[in-house]
């Protein structure tokens, strides 16, 4: 085996890759729907309230309007039909400011997550690059090595008298 082969052998040719990413997939899973939620494409606890809380509001308001004496079928009509209204309006607003905390909330948590993410991946690189490094530093110290050895072998040593 000569030198440049033995060279070749000892500094090899391989390359420090950084691979895919080591993070879990249910890491990914979970990103994945805190994004759907912060983009407001999940399902959603406010807007679930909101429609139990209009049910229950037209049930009552109803049951009001029924029970009232001496009103007039059409005016009892004309009564719930504003209060329906009325009612609708409220709760859509408070669905939607809800809504709108719950997807803040999402992006906030998806922002940490991907903060968590990126803090472990670059954890992992930088390993990988020591590792490379400390065997690239052990491969220079062999060839180091066979180099001097290597040296006296080629070269004879001066006789002494």
């Amino acid at each position: 085996m000569g030198l440049g082969s033995l060279f070749k052998k000892l500094t090899g040719t391989q390359r420090v890759t950084m691979g895919p990413s080591r993070y879990g997939g249910e890491q990914q899973d979970v990103l994945t729907q805190l994004k759907e939620a912060s983009l407001g494409k999940a399902p959603s606890v406010a807007q679930m309230a909101g429609r139990e809380a209009s049910e229950r509001g037209l049930a009552q308001t109803s049951s009001a309007i029924r029970s009232a004496p001496g009103l007039s079928s059409a005016l009892r009509a004309r009564l719930g039909t504003r209060a329906s209204a009325q009612q609708q309006s409220e709760v859509a607003r408070q669905t939607g400011q809800l809504r709108a905390q719950e997807m803040a909330t999402a992006r906030g948590q998806r922002a940490a997550g991907l903060a968590q993410a990126l803090t472990s991946e670059q954890a992992r690189q930088s390993a990988e690059m020591q590792a490379a490094e400390a065997t690239q530093a052990r491969r220079g110290k062999l060839f180091s090595d066979v180099m001097t050895a290597g040296t006296g072998l080629l070269m004879p040593k001066p006789k002494t008298t």
